[in-house]
């Protein structure tokens, strides 16, 4: 494979998002054109996806995505190499890691032997207490909430384009027509063409939530004939043990998806589930010392940085009272 200036300087302009629409076309069509134009459109993508996520140190061996990424530049022209050199080091002064490409797959592995990656396949993982945005090399915008995974393999956008999600995320995809986008959770494929929706499934939860806010969306239930096609404003639940969709619409559905606007937003919510969120959101681990405030009912909306007010504003309203012991927090029931 040989990389032009050219080449580079629309890949910057894509990581940088300035690229014109034509620019945008040209860029695509020599992604698609091969697949060593993938790879390479690829790797620095997803140095450049790492360099804006916040530092998790042990999923990313930071000495061996440079390394990776100087093997690579000393592949291509001169003066390609040296622009790739200026892009990736200026970046790389932000330094985030938690993407896992193929230089380190076995990094990651390594330290969470229960999950399995083959060297084909690129996963996007987000820490608690974060949520990130990136772009995929279809247009597609992926906005990951706290404690979430996304993974898709190398032939993305070349051959399908199928992704794997564990936890939350809100996708706005681009539309082809030819190529459904499809997103694959516990058993279900949410299958689109071009829309904005949202999909919630937590591997530590039982039901999977799938809602839309425009365009349109087929639920497929893997190994069976059941299908669902959505509407805009639909809330869908699969159940993953009882294998059965259920539909309702919501009114507003945009109160579901506000935490990608970092808004934490509940309506008519267990303090259970509420608890989930608030972990996942802040990083915090929530202790019920009496498990009968679980079945406690809240709405509200929040905008805030600290856990503090929002577990103040809930026990204003309940029977209950906070205690911060380290990194845990206990909730009380102050009725006993």
């Amino acid at each position: 494979m040989k990389t032009t200036k050219r080449n580079i300087d629309l890949i910057s302009g894509f990581l940088k998002n300035e690229l014109s629409e034509n620019d945008r076309k040209e860029l695509f069509h020599w992604v698609r054109q091969k697949p060593e134009n993938r790879k390479y459109f690829d790797q620095l993508r997803d140095i450049w996806d790492a360099a804006h996520l916040k530092e998790y140190k042990n999923i990313y061996n930071r000495k061996e995505g440079w390394n990776s990424l100087h093997e690579l530049i000393r592949q291509d022209e001169r003066i390609a190499r040296q622009k790739t050199f200026r892009i990736i080091r200026n970046v790389f002064r932000y330094a985030a890691v938690v993407i896992v490409t193929i230089a380190s797959v076995y990094f990651f592995v390594s330290r969470n032997p229960q999950l399995v990656f083959s060297e084909n396949l690129n996963q996007i993982s987000v820490p608690f207490g974060e949520k990130t945005s990136v772009f995929l090399s279809d247009s597609t915008k992926v906005t990951l909430n706290a404690g979430s995974t996304l993974s898709y393999d190398n032939s993305f956008d070349y051959r399908n384009r199928k992704v794997y999600l564990r936890g939350e995320a809100f996708f706005e995809v681009s539309k082809n027509s030819s190529k459904p986008f499809i997103v694959n959770v516990d058993g279900l494929n949410v299958q689109v063409l071009g829309t904005k929706f949202n999909v919630k499934a937590y591997p530590d939860e039982h039901l999977v939530e799938t809602i839309l806010i425009e365009g349109s969306v087929q639920l497929e239930i893997e190994e069976s004939n059941k299908l669902l096609v959505m509407r805009p404003n639909e809330y869908v639940v699969y159940n993953k043990n009882t294998r059965q969709l259920t539909s309702s619409f919501e009114d507003p559905v945009e109160l579901q998806v506000l935490w990608k606007d970092d808004v934490l937003a509940f309506r008519n919510k267990s303090l259970e589930m509420i608890a989930r969120e608030l972990e996942r959101s802040y990083d915090r681990k929530i202790v019920f010392v009496d498990e009968t405030l679980k079945n406690f009912h809240y709405s509200g909306k929040f905008i805030t940085d600290d856990i503090n007010e929002v577990l103040t504003t809930i026990s204003k309203l309940s029977p209950m009272t906070y205690e911060i012991k380290n990194d845990s927090i206990f909730l009380i029931n102050t009725a006993n």
